[in-house]
């Protein structure tokens, strides 16, 4: 989805496929994000130190990705912590290569409330039968400690246009400002 190539070469090679997307609320997305990074042992500066550096550390590579197409950046996504919230600007461009009908946009938080109704959606999505599973195991799911709230509020507050502007282009709320 990040990828600025990507929409224009899915749509060249699959220009008929159902799409399914995922979108978490940024402000844990982007927490969760730099936990698996630090797991991983790719990442030594604390999540307030990368949320400032960021800025530094993409600089140039979405330019360069998206005209060189043998260019494979380290920095993003990887490091892209926060510019991987800025949903609608992804959406925009997948929704110039295919019709909104091929997508179905899920919102992480209800899907993980009711799983079986998620998952069901999806099937119904794709044309298949529904289908109950004996079982719905969370996989790769890490315990950490909580976000600082002050570092929290912050975040809210800078994804509050960029969350505007998904709301206004999804026609509607997806209630992550609060």
């Amino acid at each position: 989805m990040l990828h600025p190539l990507a929409a224009k070469r899915v749509a060249a090679t699959f220009p008929n496929i159902k799409l399914i997307v995922m979108l978490r609320n940024p402000v844990d997305r982007a927490y969760s994000h730099y936990q698996m990074e630090l797991a991983n042992k790719n990442e030594n500066l604390s999540f307030e130190e990368i949320l400032l550096e960021e800025p530094k550390r993409l600089k140039g590579e979405i330019e360069r990705l998206s005209i060189d197409d043998k260019y494979d950046s380290i920095e993003y996504p990887h490091r892209a912590y926060l510019a991987t919230g800025h949903y609608a600007e992804y959406m925009k461009k997948w929704f110039e290569y295919f019709p909104r009908k091929q997508f179905l946009i899920i919102k992480n938080e209800e899907f993980l409330s009711d799983i079986s109704k998620g998952y069901n959606k999806v099937l119904n999505f794709l044309n298949v039968p529904n289908y109950e599973l004996s079982e719905y195991k969370k996989i790769h799911g890490r315990k950490y400690e909580k976000m600082k709230p002050e570092t929290r509020i912050k975040l809210i507050e800078y994804y509050k246009p960029y969350n505007a502007e998904l709301n206004k282009l999804m026609k509607t709320d997806f209630g992550w400002d609060k």
